[in-house]
């Protein structure tokens, strides 16, 4: 009963109605009895995996002293919207979203890679809680707000969207056995309020919580939270239709990359083989059964509105097609390299570490209409280039845990123009917090 109200006063916290979300199928994941395959069938092997590996130094951890005080954070201005679900199974998509007749702009802030990471949660004694101490805490900043929630509230603050979606690496799994980390992130997105899907990265899953706890306690405890585990490999395949004025204007999808995996050379680290959902873990890669539902799916929504309803892509690992556009250029591919072509920006501070390495999924991105792919996994790199009209984006690392720049922090900002079905990104840049 008590979840019940708390749920339902967060749900009538808006003022006005500007939004209405409605499932339109129940999209199911695998029971827990079913392998991590398509139907029974073998699927294709998914690409290679990506080829810049996570490396952090041996040490001897230390003790934790306590951070700087946690600076104050500027509240939005806008008030979160009311919202309401009703079924909808014969319409297309996952789920849809109905967008005001007068509102001329979508926005959407990507936030990526906020991996947090609770030193205390990971293994004692072993290597990798090691390599986590000395590897990032050297700043002796061990307050979560002041490493990587007030990084996304300034964001909310200065962006005002109207949805946020994650993409990937929400938490660094290995560390968050109790399930805290996890728990703390639907916290704070319960206190922005606003509309929020993601995608899992690589280290999410790796939490002894598991996948299906992670799933049931983010739509149990967050209203809020627009998501659906998928039936095809991997937890994070689902899609968000935006229309207005009765017609699909844009199309979201969510897309899990996978990744995943024991490391058994460093224990602690990693996928568990005791993992209780371990049968739901896939290799790294977008399989076969992902590309033909975003086919399928994407390519019924253009029937259904008698044109091509442009769609946009969130997933954790980058696509081979960043790279590939690059190369056919000409480009001397020397690290750092900032972006300077016509409507690019940002940095390549590495070759980008991919999938999709036959660019299978990404020709049937151009085959559905899309408009743009946007990404984390490699923390610093932040480059957005256009390949085939596709804007390909690695997001702004929104957080100082695990691997990152100092000058390259923040979330990104995706408007759409509703009219138009034009969509304009950039970076929101956010000052690094220094220790005091």
């Amino acid at each position: 009963m008590r979840k019940t109200l708390s749920r339902l006063l967060r749900v009538l916290c808006g003022l006005l109605s500007c939004l209405m979300v409605v499932p339109l199928c129940a999209c199911g994941g695998r029971t827990a009895d079913e392998p991590a395959s398509d139907g029974g069938t073998t699927p294709d092997a998914p690409s290679e995996p990506a080829t810049v590996p996570d490396t952090t130094p041996v040490g001897q951890p230390t003790d934790v002293p306590a951070g700087p005080e946690t600076e104050p954070v500027t509240e939005p201005e806008f008030e979160p919207a009311e919202l309401t679900w009703q079924p909808t199974p014969d319409g297309p998509g996952d789920f849809v979203m109905d967008v005001r007749a007068d509102k001329k702009e979508f926005r959407i802030l990507q936030v990526t890679d906020l991996q947090t990471i609770y030193l205390q949660g990971a293994a004692k004694g072993t290597l990798r809680r090691q390599q986590l101490q000395n590897a990032f805490f050297t700043d002796n900043i061990f307050d979560r707000d002041i490493r990587v929630y007030n990084y996304v509230r300034r964001a909310v603050a200065e962006a005002q969207p109207d949805m946020i979606i994650l993409t990937g690496d929400n938490v660094y799994g290995e560390t968050d056995d109790s399930g805290k980390l996890w728990d703390e992130l639907i916290d704070l997105m319960n206190e922005i309020g606003l509309p929020w899907g993601f995608v899992f990265g690589n280290h999410d899953n790796e939490s002894m919580k598991g996948v299906r706890w992670q799933i049931a306690e983010a739509l149990e405890r967050s209203p809020l939270c627009i998501f659906a585990q998928g039936a095809v490999h991997g937890n994070s395949n689902y899609s968000i239709l935006l229309r207005q004025g009765g017609e699909y204007r844009f199309q979201l999808y969510m897309i899990d990359t996978n990744g995943c995996e024991e490391i058994p050379s460093n224990p602690g680290e990693g996928l568990d083989p005791d993992n209780p959902d371990h049968d739901l873990i896939a290799a790294m890669g977008i399989w076969k059964d992902q590309r033909e539902w975003y086919r399928d799916s994407a390519k019924a929504v253009n029937a259904a509105a008698g044109r091509t309803v442009p769609s946009l892509v969130f997933m954790h690992i980058a696509l081979r097609a960043m790279n590939d556009e690059l190369e056919s250029r000409g480009i001397d591919m020397k690290y750092p390299m900032e972006m300077t072509g016509e409507g690019e920006f940002g940095v390549l501070t590495s070759k980008v570490g991919s999938i999709d390495n036959k660019n299978e999924f990404f020709d049937v991105m151009c085959d559905v209409g899309a408009i743009g792919a946007f990404f984390g996994h490699q923390h610093k790199n932040s480059a957005s280039v256009i390949s085939h009209g596709i804007r390909l984006t690695f997001g702004l690392k929104s957080s100082t845990d695990a691997a990152y720049t100092q000058d390259s922090l923040g979330t990104t900002l995706i408007t759409l123009d509703m009219d138009a079905q034009t969509m304009d990104v950039r970076h929101l840049y956010q000052e690094y917090t220094k220790n005091k």
